[in-house]
């Protein structure tokens, strides 16, 4: 019996997953001005593969992360594996991982967020040693290698889309009890995997996701679940509600955005204006079917400044309209992705005096095989094509039910809007000091004066402290720490600050002097690391001395060299963490060079067996 209802869930989710569903929106809007450039398809008629969450890893890699069903049905508990899919600008298969999970307890990720030096966090459903459907976070590599994963508390209720939040060390994570009568929780884990806190709805409720905010508070959006009398039967009521958390988890605040019926919040999405997109789903009771999807925008306030509604007219499942992703432009516009059809769409804001947006043009998604594609989420590029990317899946019923994931690309789009700036105000220059610890010459102890340090804005907090010896050897974390050196040979020791929001500054101490050019260099040639080195295979991950930063400095670039100094290829350092291939090449010993906007360079030996 179990067995079964979870494969009536996963139908139900992965269908929704995709927005198969057949009905118009509305009034006929304008067509818009993108242009299709290419669509590809993956995947194979005996497996079905969905895709979750794509996130770019660079200006030419994307990662997806989703489920691979081992046999083609709907899969039971045991049948699913997490995987991981790279693809390139082109839409090409750049890479497939299985995430290794030796426990057979993955089902497959419904949403991925990048850390640093390609590791990354998953939220996904699981099936544990009691035999219950629970949501579990993991940890990954930059393999794809599975390091941690801890279940969070209670029976999986419903299978959503629970988007995790990133932090400097860990992530926030959204839990749901919607329909069973439990409460939402959101759970703050550190990086390996510890509970830090949780905080858990007044009510029964569903809290899909958190959202950093610029004074370092976070927002919260639930659904909380209320029982009313109606005319005909006892039914249950859902509002929308929005709670203001500290980086501790304390709350600070808490809005209902109530409306006439059920109201089911899907996405929350940061705005450049200080305020707030929430995406649901609204009904009229009683049981009212099909959903309406519906867009409300709020100020810095969390007052509500307009609001867009999408209708099926003729629907009858009860799904109805769903929003899955939206974008803010720079227009001030809005690009959805919806299902019912499985349309693109641009909204734009009301004029003064009235309170509902309005469609300026959507766009059908293409067909294959009689059956429409669904978008589930977009990537927009910031350049003068506008191109905007989209990922999804395609399900066919016959002759056996299966999903394939789908990439799709358009020009002709609005440009993105600038991103948050979430540090505007940044952590203050870290009071940061050394003493050498006698009779050790070469051992220092270095420290923090955190009530001299300030997190930056007002609900902020300091969330790590690293320190970079600048002698080659492993960085270490930490309020106090203690380093002994190789040698009195001058070093620069960086003590960087972040906060909660990932707003960093540094401050650079010399306890043996100042540094000379070649002390400079070297120093530089140290941060520089190339692993494995050698290689058996012919293939290198070259870290940059900036690891942490999203980009690599606009400019610079690398240079493989042969032994004799013929250059064997050149290639742009587009992120702190690039992969070297060099498994082409016959077995020696090779240089790699980067070279830095300033002109400066750094080279590294590389040796392939």
């Amino acid at each position: 019996m179990k067995t079964r209802f979870f494969r009536l869930q996963t139908l139900r989710w992965l269908l929704a997953s995709v927005g198969f569903i057949g009905a118009t929106i509305g009034p006929k809007a304008a067509t818009a001005q993108l242009v299709q450039q290419w669509s590809r398809f993956y995947g194979t008629p005996a497996l079905t593969e969905t895709i979750a969450t794509t996130l770019r890893l660079g200006p030419n890699r994307f990662i997806s992360a989703g489920a691979w069903a081992l046999q083609n049905r709907i899969p039971d508990p045991e049948d699913y594996q997490s995987y991981f899919l790279v693809t390139d600008t082109t839409g090409a298969i750049v890479q497939e991982i299985l995430v290794n999970d030796s426990t057979r307890q993955s089902l497959g990720l419904l949403h991925i967020v990048t850390a640093s030096l390609g590791e990354g966090y998953g939220i996904g459903i699981g099936y544990d040693s009691a035999q219950q459907y629970r949501y579990q976070v993991c940890r990954f590599d930059s393999l794809g290698q599975m390091r941690w994963h801890r279940w969070l508390p209670g029976k999986l209720s419903s299978v959503e889309n629970k988007r995790l939040l990133a932090l400097p060390n860990g992530v926030l994570a959204p839990d749901s009890k919607f329909g069973r009568g439990g409460r939402a929780a959101v759970t703050r884990l550190d990086g390996a995997g510890h509970l830090r806190w949780q905080r858990t709805s007044s009510r029964q409720s569903d809290g899909p996701e958190v959202v950093p905010l610029p004074d370092g508070s976070y927002a919260w959006l639930t659904t909380d679940i209320w029982r009313q009398t109606g005319p005909v039967n006892i039914y249950y009521g859902y509002d929308f509600k929005l709670l203001k958390l500290s980086p501790a988890g304390d709350s600070l605040g808490c809005v209902y955005l109530n409306d006439t019926g059920y109201d089911i919040g899907d996405r929350l999405i940061a705005t450049t204006d200080g305020g707030l997109l929430l995406i649901g789903r609204n009904s009229i009771p009683p049981f009212a079917i099909p959903q309406r999807a519906v867009v409300i925008k709020l100020d810095a306030n969390w007052q509500e400044q307009w609001r867009y509604t999408l209708v099926v007219p003729n629907g009858n499942n009860d799904d109805g309209a769903r929003l899955f992703d939206a974008e803010e432009l720079a227009n001030g516009h809005y690009l959805l992705l919806t299902s019912a059809p499985n349309k693109i769409l641009e909204i734009a804001p009301p004029t003064s005096g009235s309170s509902t947006a309005s469609l300026v043009w959507s766009l059908p998604l293409p067909t294959q095989g009689g059956e429409t594609v669904a978008a589930t989420h977009l990537v927009l590029d910031n350049d003068p094509a506008g191109t905007l990317r989209l990922f999804g899946g395609w399900v066919t019923y016959s002759p056996r039910f299966n999903v394939d994931t789908w990439r799709g690309l358009y020009t002709g789009v609005s440009a993105p809007a600038a991103t948050v700036n979430y540090c505007a105000l940044p952590p203050s220059t870290p009071a940061a000091s050394f003493q050498f610890l006698p009779p050790l010459a070469d051992s220092l102890r270095f420290s923090l004066d955190v009530a001299a340090t300030t997190p930056g804005p007002r609900y902020a907090e300091i969330s790590r402290i690293d320190w970079d010896w600048g002698d080659g050897t492993p960085a270490d974390s930490g309020r106090a720490v203690t380093h002994r050196f190789a040698s009195r040979t001058p070093v620069r020791v960086r003590c960087t600050v972040t906060n909660n929001l990932f707003c960093a500054t540094s401050l650079d101490l010399f306890p043996f002097g100042p540094l000379t050019a070649l002390a400079e260099e070297r120093a530089r040639a140290a941060a520089l690391a190339v692993f494995p080195n050698p290689s058996a295979d012919g293939r290198f991950t070259l870290r940059l001395p900036d690891a942490d930063a999203d980009d690599a400095p606009p400019g610079a670039h690398l240079t493989i060299c042969d032994a004799l100094g013929r250059v064997l290829s050149q290639l742009p350092a587009e992120s702190p963490q690039t992969r070297l291939d060099l498994s082409q090449q016959p077995p020696g010993v090779y240089w790699l060079r980067l070279t830095w906007p300033d002109g400066s360079t750094v080279s590294k030996k590389l040796v392939r067996w």
